[in-house]
């Protein structure tokens, strides 16, 4: 549990980043482009992440540095917003690992309720 609350801390910013960044392409009208999500066991390969993630690790720079210089005593309070999109580029390659994703399985890391503790019904259907 603490893993996965750790993961979303991380990870949140990131995705509110992406947001904005969707927000503010559809507000300067420029063309969206909505590939359809992958659902295989393909991973993201350090290239592909910092293709996706640089900008957003230099901005979050830019950020945490003219905060620690223009309102150090607010900096403290950022830093946990500002982590997670500094370590983008390997957040991103490390999660979408297969074997990790595997390994964090077996040991019943972010399991739905129902895979750690099936309804009745679906243990049923498991016996036969």
């Amino acid at each position: 549990m603490l893993l996965e609350s750790l993961a979303s801390i991380l990870l949140a910013p990131i995705l509110i980043l992406f947001e904005a960044g969707f927000v503010c392409s559809i507000l300067s009208r420029r063309s969206m482009r909505w590939s359809n999500q992958k659902r295989d066991d393909g991973e993201t390969s350090t290239m592909d992440a910092k293709a996706e993630h640089l900008g957003h690790c230099t901005a979050t720079a830019l950020a945490g540095c003219l905060s620690f210089r223009k309102l150090p005593q607010f900096f403290p309070r950022l830093t946990p917003v500002l982590i997670g999109p500094l370590l983008a580029i390997p957040l991103s390659s490390h999660s979408s690992r297969v074997d990790l994703a595997r390994l964090s399985r077996t040991r019943g890391i972010s399991l739905t309720p129902a895979e750690s503790d099936p309804p009745g019904a679906l243990r049923l259907l498991y016996r036969r």
